[in-house]
């Protein structure tokens, strides 16, 4: 596979790592005008685990494929003191590295997410549409919608979060600990799979064990889920922008199967009518990245624009 180029960008103190995988050397070459692949993982994953995808993708389109480690995950900062570590921050992080590419003569032309990373993809190209022309969403449609009388309760949830000790990650003593530990943490996901997650990502430890390079600070309830009503008029953002939106849904994932083949159930089936999304059905578990990447990757190729 092919191996990605590591760069860092600085977000006023807060350094992300980006991984960039490109049939380019000069990846930095603003004269190069291959349309950008941004590419978001999922919740305790990090960027190089899309490189069986980039690598697939790579030779199916003329492209550069740039992965970020969000922050609190991988070779990316942890937040300074008081920080947090949730969707909303992950946007604004994403904003800024699309700003960021943009200023390099890169501007991004398909967004990608996996799981939670679809869900900010979602959040930030329904707020940002005119920073991107294409969409593509794995097994990730935005959170699930709640009204506003759930929130005092939600909120109640992450206080007590807050206050409390957080446990770091455990070490562990060898790759295949590893891997157990993430299968055990996510059903379904197959022993090559977790290997191509936790491979690239493991730290080296002075003691000789391996740590998970994940901020403790992302256990923890999500802070608030927005009512149906903002996602729904996101998507319509999305559509009045002209921007195309592509859907990934795992046979065995979290996105839940509606009438028909290619169809999906509530609550997610108003936002891919709004969005009038091209939906993809894969056989596979829910990290599809790392378990189906060339159906991944045509997915990705297909909203990219024909030499």
């Amino acid at each position: 596979m092919t191996a990605p180029v590591p760069s860092t960008v600085d977000l006023q103190g807060l350094r992300l790592r980006l991984w960039t995988w490109s049939t380019d050397s000069a990846v930095d070459n603003a004269a190069d005008h291959a349309p950008v692949v941004l590419l978001l993982h999922g919740a305790m994953d990090t960027g190089r685990s899309w490189n069986a995808v980039a690598t697939a993708l790579l030779t199916r389109a003329s492209c550069q494929v740039v992965a970020v480690d969000l922050r609190g995950h991988g070779q990316s900062d942890w937040g300074g003191p008081g920080a947090s570590h949730h969707l909303l921050d992950f946007a604004k992080d994403t904003a800024a590295v699309i700003a960021w590419l943009e200023a390099r003569g890169r501007p991004v032309h398909t967004l990608v997410g996996h799981s939670m990373g679809a869900n900010v993809a979602l959040l930030l190209a329904g707020a940002w549409p005119s920073h991107l022309r294409q969409l593509v969403l794995v097994d990730g449609v935005g959170p699930p919608p709640e009204d506003a009388d759930e929130q005092p309760g939600r909120l109640g949830d992450l206080f007590d979060a807050v206050v409390a000790d957080k446990r770091p990650f455990k070490p562990v003593a060898s790759l295949q600990e590893a891997v157990e530990r993430l299968q055990a943490w996510n059903p379904g996901l197959s022993q090559r799979g977790a290997t191509r997650m936790a491979e690239p990502a493991l730290v080296p430890r002075n003691d000789g064990r391996w740590d998970f390079p994940f901020d403790p600070r992302l256990r923890g309830p999500t802070p608030m889920r927005h009512p149906e009503a903002q996602w729904l008029a996101a998507c319509d953002r999305l559509i009045k922008a002209g921007v195309g939106t592509a859907i990934v849904r795992a046979t065995d994932g979290f996105l839940p199967a509606g009438v028909g083949d290619d169809a999906l159930g509530e609550p997610f089936a108003e936002r891919a009518r709004r969005l009038q999304a091209r939906i993809t059905v894969v056989q596979g578990p829910h990290h599809l990245h790392v378990e189906a990447e060339d159906a991944v990757a045509d997915a990705i190729a297909s909203t990219l624009p024909r030499p």
